[in-house]
């Protein structure tokens, strides 16, 4: 089974394709798994999930958080 866990639409930050068209692509490449991981937003996954199941697409929901910290010296 082919498996993409980090596919970021153009609700993301530097991703291109619509979520229905990273949903299509993804079929298309007979992709079994995914994942949309937008950067700090789950603003695609109710769409996202919607389509796999419309596909026959197992899904996770994603996200690729920013994070900032500091090593204590």
């Amino acid at each position: 089974m082919k498996i993409d866990c980090i596919c970021i639409p153009a609700t993301g930050s530097d991703g291109a394709l619509p979520v229905e068209e990273v949903i299509k692509e993804a079929k298309r490449r007979n992709i079994g798994f995914m994942a949309i991981t937008d950067h700090d937003s789950l603003v695609a996954q109710e769409k996202a999930i919607a389509l796999t199941k419309e596909y026959g697409i197992g899904y996770i929901t994603g996200v690729e958080l920013n994070v900032n910290f500091s090593i204590p010296e």
